[in-house]
């Protein structure tokens, strides 16, 4: 982690407690206040606690016989979901530049 600036979950509390479990047993220390840390539970959306899978529904209009129940598709849901909220932030962030611009 020593590389990486930005840590996306969904559910991050819970992996990050993981984590820091598997570092205490390894006697590894790990600074987290220097990531910046994204949660898709809560980033940019209006749903109470949605599981991973119904996110990517909601935000891609798709069924959820679409998704495959392997772990290593979760990685990628995740990757879509954070890809799709992240857009929209953009985008609203870049709308309220403009808005204020116009003033």
């Amino acid at each position: 982690m020593r590389d990486v600036d930005v840590v996306v979950s969904h559910n991050i509390i819970f992996h990050l407690r993981t984590i820091q479990a598997e570092c205490l047993r390894k006697k590894i220390y790990i600074d987290f206040k220097r990531h910046h840390l994204i949660d898709t539970m809560d980033f940019h959306h209006n749903l109470d606690y949605p599981k991973l899978e119904e996110l990517y529904c909601q935000l891609t209009k798709k069924d959820k016989s679409s998704i495959k129940s392997s772990r290593s598709f979760k990685v990628t849901l995740l990757k879509k979901v954070f890809e799709e909220l992240y857009n929209r932030h953009e985008i609203q962030v870049l709308n309220k530049k403009k808005k204020k611009s116009s003033k």
